[in-house]
């Protein structure tokens, strides 16, 4: 019993590192209980931390490199091209293209 307990617990861990890191913590605590806790929390680990991308209302692509700069910036930088003041309109609505 007290090892089925542990299990659950550590499979809790793992959907705690996944709620932190971006993911649904439902599924990998799901994905813990099945496969083991300690796949799971590694498996979490490894993946990209979803909570760190850079969203569309603080920061734009670059229109030269296509790096991430802060919305608003005057120069790029990364590659240090001058950047306009107002991105065209087909850049703010699409910033992966």
């Amino acid at each position: 019993m007290e090892y089925l307990m542990g299990w659950a617990a550590l499979s809790f861990v793992a959907a705690i590192a996944a709620s932190s890191r971006g993911r649904s913590p439902v599924i990998w605590f799901n994905v813990s209980l099945l496969l083991s806790p300690v796949v799971g929390l590694i498996a979490v680990l490894v993946m990209k931390n979803l909570d760190k991308e850079p969203s569309n209302t603080t920061q734009e692509r670059c229109l030269y490199c296509r790096e991430w700069v802060l919305r608003g910036a005057v120069k790029c930088k990364h590659c240090g091209s001058a950047l306009p003041t107002e991105m065209p309109h087909s850049q703010q609505h699409h910033p992966y293209r």
